[in-house]
C-alpha cells in the first residue's frame, strides 16, 4: 500500500490516510488542492499558537493546542482577566464567549490551561485542586484543554487568592 501524507506536508494533492495503530495506515480518500488548503487554514500555525500570559507580575508563554476552542481563544485576544485561586488553579471568566469545541476531560497536568464551559472560564493549572484525588489538577467538571504553559510554575504558588492576568498574541518578552 502506498503511504502518501501529502495533505499534511503541503505537497501536491494525494491520498489521505488515518492511523489505526502504530505502523499501520488506512486509506480514507483523495484530497483536492482546495481540501488541502482548508486543512492548512483551519489549523493553527506554530506562530499563531503562541500566547503571552502576564499574571501577577510574572510572564509565561502558552502554546495553544490545535482545537476549535484554542482557535476561538486566539481570535479573541487580547483579554484582561481577573483570576481567583482554587487550590493549584487560577480561573476567571473570559470576556469573549469561547465555544467548547474539542475533547473534554477533567484531569490535567501542571502547566496546562483549559476552558471550563459552564463559566466560560480560562483555567491555569499548577497543582492539585480541591477536586483532586491525587497530585494531578482536576476540574470540578470536564473542560476543554487549550494549551500548555512553558516556564517555571513554582512562582504561581507564591501569588495570592486573586490576581490580574493579560493574554496577548505572541511569545513572551525577553526581559
Amino acid at each position: 500500500m502506498r503511504r502518501d501524507l501529502s495533505v499534511f506536508d503541503g505537497a501536491k494533492p494525494g491520498k489521505i490516510f488515518l492511523g489505526k495503530g502504530v505502523g499501520s495506515l488506512q486509506e480514507t480518500g483523495v484530497a483536492s488542492e482546495n481540501e488541502q488548503e482548508d486543512v492548512r487554514k483551519n489549523s493553527l500555525s506554530r506562530g499563531d499558537r503562541r500566547v503571552r500570559i502576564e499574571i501577577g507580575g510574572l510572564q509565561f508563554e502558552l502554546e495553544l493546542y490545535d482545537n476549535g476552542a484554542a482557535k476561538a481563544l486566539a481570535a479573541g485576544l487580547p483579554q484582561k482577566l481577573s483570576l481567583s485561586r482554587w487550590g493549584g488553579e487560577y480561573y476567571g471568566s473570559l470576556g469573549t464567549r469561547i465555544p467548547a469545541k474539542g475533547e473534554h476531560r477533567d484531569l490535567y497536568e501542571p502547566g496546562e490551561v483549559a476552558l471550563w464551559p459552564p463559566g466560560n472560564a480560562f483555567c491555569i493549572f499548577f497543582g492539585p485542586t480541591p477536586a483532586s484525588t491525587d497530585d494531578r489538577p482536576r476540574m470540578a467538571s470536564p473542560g476543554v484543554p487549550l494549551g500548555k504553559i512553558h516556564g517555571d510554575l513554582a512562582e504561581l504558588e507564591k501569588l495570592g487568592a486573586g490576581v490580574s492576568a493579560v493574554l496577548t498574541n505572541g511569545p513572551q518578552d525577553s526581559r
